[in-house]
Parts: C-alpha cells; structure tokens; sequence
C-alpha cells in the first residue's frame, strides 16, 4: 500500500489494523511501533495503543528480581532480531521527532540467542539505544545468568560487552546483575562495576559471588541507598559496607559466608538503615551460617529509623533480641520473623517505655517454640497492629484474642476489627 493510500483510510479502519497488529504478539508492541510511523494520521491513532511500560522497561521479559517481584506470566523473552528491530526503529523515530525514546528508563539486557555473531549484534543493538541519549535512562540490568545459558560464550565475549557499554553509562544509577553461583564471574565485571559505582544509589546482586575484588567495587558506591542480594556468597561483603554510609534499605537472601559479620558491619556503619530483611537460605546447618543474637540485637539498637525487621531462617533470633526491638524498636512498622526455632518470648520482660507504638504488622510464621503469654503481653503495647500471624500450635480458639479487638480470619491470621 503506497502512503497516500495509507492517509487515505478513515481513522477507524486504521485503528482496526493496529488493533489486528497489536495482537499478533500483544505484549512486544514492534510492529505497532513501525505502523505508527507511517504517517501523522497513522501516528494519531497509535498513540493511544502503545503499552507505556514497554517503552519504559524494554525487553524486561520474564526477568525476576527481589525488588521488582514475580514476572508478568504472560511475559515473554524477546529475540535478537527483535531487539536489533526495535532499536533501529527507535533511531529513526527520534529522526522523525517522535518522543518515544524518550520514555526509557530502564534497559534488561536479555534476549534469546544461539551464536556468538547474534550476541554481538544484540549488543550492538542495546548500543545503538544508549546512543540515542534517552534523558530518563538510568536503570540497566544485565541478565548475565541468562545471556551464559547458551554457553557460547567465551570470557573474552563478556570483556567486549562491558568495554563497549561502559563509556555510555554514566547516567545509570540502579544496576542490577545476575550470575550463577559457583562459577567465577566474568574478569571485566569488576572493572564495569568500578566505574558505576560512585553513581550507583541501588545495586541487585543475584548469585554473584562478592570476593574482595567485587568488594573494592562495591566500596566505591558511598552514594547507595537500597542494596539487593539474592542467593549471594557475601565472603567480603562486610570489607565494602563502611562506604555505605547512607544505606536506608538491605535485602540480603544469604547463601555463603561471613553473614554475621555483615550484619554486625551494618550495625555499626549504617544508622540510618530503614528497612532490614535477611533470610538464610544456606545449604549446611542452619546454626553454623546463622547472624547471631549479638549482631542482630546491636543493629536493632543504632538503627533508630528501622521500620521494617524480617528474619528467615536463624537461630539467633532469640528473646534477646525480641527484648532489643521493644527497646529500641519505635519505628517499627512491620517484624516478621520466620523459622526462628530460639525464638520463645518467655524472657522478655516489657517496662514503662517499651513497645511497638506504631506496629501494623506482627508476622511470626513457624516460629515453633513461641509463648502465647508473650503474644498477649504485646497487645498491650502494640496500638496500632493491624495483622497478626502466629505458628500453628498458637492455634487456641478463634475468640482467644477477641478480648484484643481482633477476629480470627484463617491459617492462623488475625486482623483488627
């Protein structure tokens, strides 16, 4: 069809065909994006067809992290030839003056290739959009655990690929990288990870392991707020926290070494730490690898502003530090504490001053030894709960804590009337 016929269709026949188009693969909009380009009418009537959070995070697939959560199931993982199509119709729409690529903020390097030659023209391709300069685009992610699967791919391949898109990212502030733990991350990573970091304000790590090399890198990111780590061999994480300084947020699913000394780092190199979740995922006994009383009780104590406190796995959850959150606690919003066999409340003693003033949220899931004496002795102090969730031999009757303005839901949950 020539241009002028294309112009010449009415408005809804042209919507009808982008329609048709958009649902061919609905959720890679590509040939909607190149049959809006046909014209202004064409454009027109594409416009409100775009799916916005596309062009804001392209190619993010079925890609998981901690922070972004479970993908959406009907994702799909894009090809090279798609990836290289879109960033060449992303040029010559910024030639055209049209804003789309404007609207990036965040780049997943991940997509399906079989050969050496595909993965270098998919990095040529993400390049090629780095070079359009969006002006919000400071969010990279690269997926190295799926760009190895193929496993054609040499060390000398992933020194080409942070060599070339290190030079376009200065702008990034939020990088995320996965890898496959067991496996020596490739030698180019440090480097690339040196030359974000004094930019870097959040950092996901997945089964990366952080040994000294990665730690001077990770030492160098003095501006980081929120910092990632799923499945992670932290062996040298505790030599980089001093240099966070103003860290407010730490995720940590563990699975190495040292994470006790981690945590006793934090506790004494990041007071304004907000949010602390840490969940023990290591494969030997739980007690061998577990963050101590001592370390826990101290990072509760020199972070004032902690409003959210969640433990997975770990002995040394105990009335110890139960006592310590009471104390020192006053900001707490949410504790969830999860398979902390210590865990009993029967030494915690509560005085004029402690207590959970603006508590909603009071989770204590598998935590098998907890007294039920305890749990009424926190109501007392807890105002503001909203949802409570108790192991199962707490499972008395569904009126034991009615007399506490609760009612009974179901898998042991109670919720404020």
């Amino acid at each position: 069809m020539t241009e002028s016929k294309a112009n010449s269709l009415p408005p809804e026949l042209i919507c009808e065909i982008l329609r048709h188009v958009l649902t061919l693969r609905e959720h890679i909009p590509i040939d909607l994006f190149a049959c809006s380009m046909v014209s202004q009418k064409w454009y027109k009537e594409a416009v409100p067809l775009f799916d916005l959070e596309f062009f804001e995070s392209p190619f993010i697939g079925r890609f998981i992290s901690l922070f972004r959560g479970t993908p959406n199931p009907d994702a799909v993982d894009y090809s090279c030839a798609e990836v290289e199509r879109f960033s060449k119709l992303l040029a010559e729409s910024k030639k055209l003056g049209l804003p789309q690529y404007k609207k990036i903020k965040e780049l997943v390097f991940r997509a399906q290739f079989t050969t050496v030659a595909e993965f270098n023209s998919l990095l040529e391709a993400f390049v090629s959009i780095f070079e359009l300069r969006p002006p919000y685009l400071q969010e990279l992610t690269i997926d190295l655990l799926a760009l190895r699967f193929p496993d054609v791919l040499e060390d000398c391949d992933f020194q080409r690929m942070f060599d070339r898109l290190q030079p376009l990212c200065g702008a990034i502030k939020s990088f995320t990288i996965t890898w496959a733990i067991g496996i020596p991350h490739p030698t180019g990573l440090v480097a690339f990870f040196s030359a974000l970091a004094p930019n870097l304000q959040f950092v996901e790590l997945q089964n990366v392991h952080v040994d000294l090399a990665l730690s001077a890198s990770l030492s160098r990111c003095t501006d980081l707020r929120y910092f990632y780590l799923q499945m992670c061999n932290t062996e040298a994480l505790h030599f980089a926290i001093p240099s966070m300084p103003g860290l407010i947020s730490i995720n940590y699913l563990h699975n190495g070494q040292n994470a006790d000394l981690s945590v006793a780092t934090l506790a004494a190199s990041c007071p304004s730490l907000a949010t602390f979740s840490f969940a023990n995922y290591f494969l030997g006994p739980v007690a061998t690898n577990s963050v101590t009383s001592t370390s826990l009780s101290q990072l509760i104590a020199n972070c004032p502003k902690m409003c959210e406190f969640d433990v997975l796995n770990d002995t040394g959850v105990d009335d110890a530090v139960l006592q310590s959150l009471l104390r020192y606690g006053r900001e707490l919003q949410r504790i969830c504490l999860f398979m902390c066999p210590n865990l009993t409340g029967e030494n915690v003693n509560i005085t004029e001053g402690d207590g959970w003033p603006m508590l909603e949220q009071f989770l204590l899931n598998e935590c098998d030894e907890l007294s039920g004496e305890f749990v009424e002795k926190v109501m007392a102090v807890c105002p503001r709960l909203q949802k409570l969730k108790l192991p199962y031999h707490l499972n008395y009757d569904e009126t034991w804590l009615t007399p506490y303005g609760f009612r009974y839901t179901k898998n042991n949950v109670w919720i404020k009337q």
